[in-house]
Order: C-alpha cells, then sequence, then structure tokens
C-alpha cells in the first residue's frame, strides 16, 4: 500500500457483514425485553397516569435502537449517538454500494432494515408528541395502539433476520465472518433465535462441519493467524452442525 495512503475498513465487505451481525444482535438485545414488559403491563388497566409511565419505562430501548427523537441538522454518520437499526442502515447502505459483488440480497437486506427504521421513526415521533403533553393528543391515543405500534416494529426486525440468514451464504467462504458467527454462536442463537442460528449454519457452511473446519484452518494458517486454529474444533463442538 503506498505510504500515506489509509484503507477504508467500510468499503471491506466481511467486516460490514461483523458490522451489521453486531449491531443486528444489539438491536434485538434491547426490543425483546421492552415488548415482554408492554405485554405483561397491557394486559391491566391503565389511566392516562399508568400509560406515562409505561411510556417512560420502554422510551430508553426505543430510543437506543432508534436513535434520538430530536437530532441536529448535519449530524456526523456513525456517531456514538446513533441507535442501532440507525447504525444497521448505514452499513447495509455501504454493502450495497461500496463491495465489489452487486448481490441483489443485499439490496433486499437493506430495504428490510429501511422499513424498521421508518417504523422506528414513527414511533419516535409518538414519544416526542407524547412529551409535548397535548391534552388532544393524550385522550385520543388507546395502549392497544402503542402495543400495535410496537408489535408491527418487532415484526419488521424478524424480518431482517430472513434477509440477514440469506445474505450470510454468500460470506461463507470468508473466515472473518464464518469465525464471527461461531464465536458469537450463544448470542446469535438466543437473540436472533434458534431457526435464524441453524439456517445461518447451513448457509454459511453447506459442505458440512469436516471441510468448513479445514477450510478455516488452512485460512488462518495462510495468514500466519495460528493462536486461532485451535480455537476452531472447540466452537465446532459447541454449535454442533
Amino acid at each position: 500500500m503506498p505510504h500515506g495512503l489509509q484503507r477504508n475498513y467500510l468499503n471491506d465487505e466481511s467486516i460490514l457483514m461483523q458490522l451489521i451481525m453486531s449491531e443486528y444482535i444489539q438491536t434485538c438485545r434491547v426490543i425483546k425485553p421492552t415488548l415482554r414488559l408492554l405485554k405483561k403491563e397491557l394486559k391491566k388497566e391503565h389511566s392516562f397516569h399508568d400509560l406515562n409511565s409505561l411510556l417512560e419505562k420502554i422510551k430508553p430501548s426505543i430510543l437506543s435502537i432508534g436513535g434520538p427523537s430530536q437530532k441536529p441538522f448535519f449530524t456526523t454518520p456513525w456517531n456514538q449517538k446513533q441507535g442501532h437499526l440507525e447504525k444497521l442502515e448505514d452499513y447495509s447502505y455501504l454493502l450495497v454500494f461500496n463491495t465489489e459483488r452487486n448481490n441483489p440480497t443485499y439490496y433486499a437486506l437493506h430495504q428490510d432494515i429501511q422499513s424498521a427504521r421508518a417504523n422506528v421513526k414513527q414511533f419516535l415521533r409518538l414519544l416526542q408528541i407524547w412529551n409535548c403533553q397535548s391534552s388532544m393528543f393524550m385522550n385520543s391515543v388507546e395502549p392497544s395502539q402503542i402495543q400495535l405500534s410496537l408489535g408491527i416494529l418487532y415484526d419488521h426486525i424478524k424480518k431482517i433476520a430472513l434477509s440477514l440468514s440469506t445474505v450470510l451464504q454468500f460470506c461463507g467462504d470468508n473466515e472473518n465472518v464464518a469465525f464471527f458467527f461461531l464465536r458469537h454462536h450463544r448470542d446469535i442463537s438466543t437473540h436472533l433465535g434458534r431457526r435464524f442460528f441453524r439456517d445461518a449454519l447451513q448457509n454459511l457452511f453447506p459442505k458440512g462441519p469436516a471441510k468448513a473446519q479445514s477450510e478455516l484452518k488452512k485460512k488462518f494458517k495462510k495468514r500466519g493467524f495460528d493462536h486461532l486454529i485451535d480455537q476452531i474444533p472447540p466452537l465446532f463442538n459447541k454449535v454442533k452442525l
């Protein structure tokens, strides 16, 4: 690499896939407890005061995945104040336009993330208007509307998993993505679901565990990452491919 030129890691397909997986795990980790709380609370009768308390409880998790409801113009991309879905949208956009292969499954993933982002933005606006304490607005909102809105958001988030599983079949030849998936198998299985985990494993390693282990070892050996080779068999034993 010529002196003075730095590699743009956000153009690297394998790095983008790892970033997308990481942010998606965080999204699921945040939203699932929120939905469980909502389902439990909305079985009760709620006054407007109770509803206000409920919105305050779920607000942090919505902001965590959606980003702040009030944002300045001309924000810096990928800053720490972004929500997980915001980052996912940015990374999937780069995956579509900044990678060498023209892969329609990348675009499908980006579209599913965009749909989830549009839905969470609507909920953020609801929270913002609610904070204005407008009596007209407060009298028009029913708890069931909030439950329905978050339910739709969760459906969008689950749909991302289907596209992500499909995308992973094109990343099985990349040892970094495969190793990331193996190392984070517990989080992935817990937060993304066993079905996603099983389908993604098959897409990543279609030739079976023995062939996959052999290829991973060769690739890491070639790159001089001998310290990672001994970690591969125990990881495959844990995921039970």
